[in-house]
């Protein structure tokens, strides 16, 4: 074998470290014009365009130490159903900071804004991430976090978040996502609430269900239920709430929904009078509902409430006379017999005071109303309704059991010729949204 003469041993280990020495630094110069080239932020826009299923833009790409990435200017862009050339923002974010601990990624959002054509789309369009994350194998488990997010949902359903820490489980049978945060109200406070989100794909057909609670904190203005209904049309501007609704939907059907909590100072003339030209109810009222399911109506087409029971605190306020007649007729409020001497001549519009309103109610599927008074111990058993003094019962709870059709006629003006309802304002649409069953269905209602 030939031996290697000593200069030329000198020359190659010379060489060898040249190489060494040199080629980490040729990895990262070539690393870093690739990283700096234009085409880079375009490659990478490519690659998160085809994770998410949407068009993605970046002002910015940076690579502040291993395993960390920060992209900047990042907007979220979904392609218009009615018009697919046509792009609408749906996300966007000044800063986003990607770190990786295993399969465990960490992002830390500023300036996070959502956007959606209304409440349907955005749930449909985080079902769809949902799907499409479920199969992503490079996590298992996301962490995000932002000190704000303003929230969009059109028609001037617009919210800000504070304190945003959401946790995304991957998994293929059972995505969830849970999420705590602060709703920012107009007075300033922010109160906590919680979010989690399940798409179920183990049945037949993916199950979507959303639990939103509030946590802690005052009750939340009720306009935080806007995307479900105008609460300041309902139930007045200065309605407040807390408890937990759920909502849930298998496949692409309608979606359910079951509430329980407290409505707090919810206007009863908004309520009543304002879709009742016939009657008066005025005062603030705590509503209690120990439980609300909305669905499918199981008479007819549509959705509307199921059943729904709690309790009702009102006063001190006025019910005009012809309610109050009303209740008597169709709901067998017996009323107290000093009253009933001075009904003949009391006029149906004239405004009758009370001090307290308590009753608690249910009203089941079959249609079947149940009340029992809520005043305490301090009145007659199954007063409902006291004076002004709080001395005198003023109406009691029906002894049996009352049906729901009697409610609807209560409510809504009757043909007495054919005990039926007959079309009127088309506020009183709310009146087909009671529970179907019982009386009602062997009865002919014609409400709007």
């Amino acid at each position: 074998m030939r031996t290697l003469s000593r200069p030329h041993r000198q020359v190659l280990f010379t060489l060898g470290i040249v190489v060494a020495t040199m080629g980490p630094t040729a990895f990262v110069a070539l690393t870093a014009w690739n990283v700096n080239r234009p085409g880079h932020r375009h490659d990478v826009e490519a690659e998160l365009g085809r994770q998410l299923g949407l068009k993605v833009t970046l002002e910015g790409v940076r690579y502040p130490k291993p395993g960390e990435i920060v992209y900047t200017g990042a907007v979220l862009w979904q392609r218009e159903p009615r018009r697919e050339k046509q792009l609408v923002e749906v996300a966007r974010a000044d800063s986003l900071k990607f770190s990786r601990d295993g399969r465990r990624l960490v992002l830390r959002a500023e300036g996070l804004a959502l956007a959606a054509e209304g409440p349907r789309h955005a749930m449909d369009q985080v079902g769809e991430l949902l799907s499409r994350a479920a199969g992503d194998e490079a996590w298992d488990h996301v962490a995000i976090s932002a000190d704000s997010c303003a929230i969009d949902l059109g028609d001037g359903l617009q919210y800000g978040l504070r304190d945003l820490a959401a946790s995304f489980r991957i998994d293929a049978g059972a995505p969830t996502v849970e999420a705590s945060y602060r709703v920012i109200t107009p007075s300033g406070s922010a109160n906590r609430c919680e979010l989690v989100l399940v798409r179920d794909r183990r049945g037949n057909e993916p199950e979507t269900i959303l639990t939103l609670r509030t946590a802690e904190g005052l009750p939340l203005p009720a306009s935080v239920l806007d995307p479900f209904f105008s609460s300041a049309d309902w139930i007045g501007p200065d309605a407040r709430m807390q408890g937990e609704l759920r909502l849930s939907r298998i496949g692409a059907g309608d979606w359910r929904a079951n509430f329980s909590g407290e409505l707090i100072d919810v206007d009863l003339a908004t309520l009543v009078s304002r879709r009742i030209s016939e009657h008066r109810l005025d005062g603030l009222a705590h509503l209690v509902i120990d439980e609300a399911e909305w669905g499918p109506q199981p008479v007819g087409p549509g959705s509307g409430w199921r059943s729904v029971s709690g309790e009702l605190r009102a006063g001190p306020g006025a019910i005009s006379a012809g309610l109050l007649q009303a209740l008597q007729t169709e709901m067998r409020f017996p009323l107290a017999e000093r009253f009933q001497l001075r009904r003949a001549s009391t006029s149906t519009d004239q405004a009758i005071a009370f001090g307290d309103l308590g009753v608690r109610f249910s009203i089941e599927e079959d249609g079947a109303v149940r009340l029992a008074g809520a005043l305490g111990d301090a009145f007659e058993p199954g007063a409902v309704m006291i004076e002004p003094d709080r001395l005198e019962p003023i109406a009691f709870a029906p002894t049996g059991q009352a049906d729901v059709f009697g409610l609807r006629r209560t409510l809504g003006p009757v043909d007495r010729r054919n005990a039926v309802l007959v079309p009127a304002d088309p506020t009183l649409k709310f009146i087909d949204y009671l529970p179907q069953g019982g009386s009602a269905r062997s009865e002919v209602v014609r409400a709007n």
